[in-house]
């Protein structure tokens, strides 16, 4: 995807794509296992869960993952609208174990269903340190494999899974002959129907001029647009689950507070939610009204004020991370498009500073949103100090900050005050 974004400035077929493979394996999934459902997709990942028992689900999980890869190279070879692309990969990651379907309600009247919870998080862990054409799975669907199918499968070690488990995880390439069989002819054809339904051609990118709505969005209408999108992560909060769940009733209260305090911090900052993933706010600022303030502006307050509601009241720690830049906003699926997307490299940097680079009640900027904030608000960018290359960071919250601000404006009237011309002019 962002190969096509550099080179053209645009994501019509990398989207078109996504959304047929993504399309096909919701369908395939529910077919295959009638327990397995979809959550939601974000971004480039397709979340999938069963209620089901981990031997009854491990199967289920080799097996789309064998046709998530015969999908993969259906795409590649054999749709010639998508030869202008560099070819897909796919990688899996895959853990049994608790985690809490959790539906969120606002008092607007938004719903939203999101997943949390060790084996949720860990999944997407083991996702993200697969490489191309692999699957990774945890210790406890390894040892639920027949030995027959164990002798695919390696176990290895990373660091950055250390703070889940000291277990090993196991991972097994999709080109091995464990996976390696081809798609029925019906399951291509599929996989073609799909493709077709939408032409490249009826597809348009328009720009936004006003604040941008997604029930205006679908396959064939997507939006270009300049903004941030603000990823804040809640850390510590899924090791507050009791693992005999005698603190759920309490824990979901406490779930519904935090989503609700992000939620509304970007619905009173005028940004748009984009959607929860798992227990983390994705949210869209963006410039549209000459009369409002600059987004960088409101995504930073905004930010500021989470970490009072979320990181300071809660017992738990909150990480924010934004950029500013190319966004392509998207709806798609095969639920009746539900899942509202932002793409771009814009994104992947936001999800990078996010990360890698905010602390514990910290906010991690690139250097071009600190450039846009020194010219709509100094001030405030002078609470940002530099960490890296093109990083800036702030720990503070908005009570504090407010309390800064104060101060610098006291100093300041003071010295004004203090100061008589006349006193310096030995002429008068």
């Amino acid at each position: 995807m962002l190969y096509e974004e550099n080179q053209s400035g645009s994501i019509k077929h990398s989207f078109h794509a996504l959304d047929t493979l993504f399309s096909a394996i919701e369908v395939f999934a529910k077919n295959q296992n009638s327990s397995f459902k979809v959550e939601k997709i974000t971004g480039g990942r397709l979340h999938l869960y069963s209620e089901g028992s981990p031997l009854e689900t491990i199967d289920s999980v080799l097996a789309i993952a064998r046709y998530a890869f015969g999908a993969v190279n259906t795409i590649n070879q054999d749709e010639p609208k998508y030869k202008s692309l560099l070819d897909f990969e796919v990688r899996l990651g895959a853990d049994n174990g608790k985690f809490y379907l959790f539906e969120f309600k606002s008092n607007d009247g938004y719903a939203e269903l999101t997943s949390i919870g060790f084996a949720a998080n860990y999944a997407a862990k083991l996702q993200s340190v697969a490489h191309d054409l692999q699957i990774a799975i945890s210790k406890e669907l390894y040892d639920e494999l027949s030995q027959d199918k164990k002798k695919f499968f390696n176990g290895y070690t990373d660091v950055a899974l250390k703070k889940y488990t000291d277990d090993p995880y196991y991972v097994a390439t999709l080109s091995s002959e464990l996976f390696n069989g081809p798609l029925s002819e019906s399951q291509k054809n599929d996989i073609r129907e799909r493709a077709a339904k939408v032409n490249l051609t009826d597809m348009s990118a328009e720009n936004v001029r006003t604040k941008i709505d997604f029930n205006n969005l679908s396959r064939k209408t997507y939006k270009r647009l300049t903004g941030i999108p603000l990823l804040a992560d809640v850390r510590g909060f899924t090791k507050q689950f009791a693992d005999d769940d005698s603190n759920l009733e309490e824990m979901a209260s406490k779930t519904q507070k935090i989503l609700t305090g992000m939620y509304n911090e970007v619905v009173n900052a005028d940004g748009e939610h984009i959607q929860f993933q798992g227990d983390r706010e994705m949210a869209l600022f963006h410039d549209y009204d000459s009369a409002k303030s600059g987004c960088t502006t409101r995504a930073t307050l905004c930010a500021m004020r989470m970490i009072d509601i979320v990181g300071k009241n809660t017992g738990v720690s909150i990480g924010i991370g934004f950029d500013f830049g190319r966004l392509f906003a998207v709806k798609i699926g095969a639920r009746d498009e539900k899942d509202r997307l932002l793409l771009g490299e814009t994104v992947s940097t936001s999800d990078r500073l996010e990360d890698k680079h905010a602390g514990e009640n910290q906010i991690a900027i690139s250097k071009e949103v600190w450039e846009k904030l020194r010219i709509e608000d100094k001030g405030l960018a002078k609470v940002f100090k530099p960490k890296g290359n093109n990083i800036y960071v702030a720990t503070i919250g908005y009570k504090e900050y407010q309390k800064q601000f104060i101060a610098r404006d006291n100093e300041r009237e003071t010295r004004q005050r203090s100061y008589n011309p006349a006193w310096g002019c030995r002429q008068c």
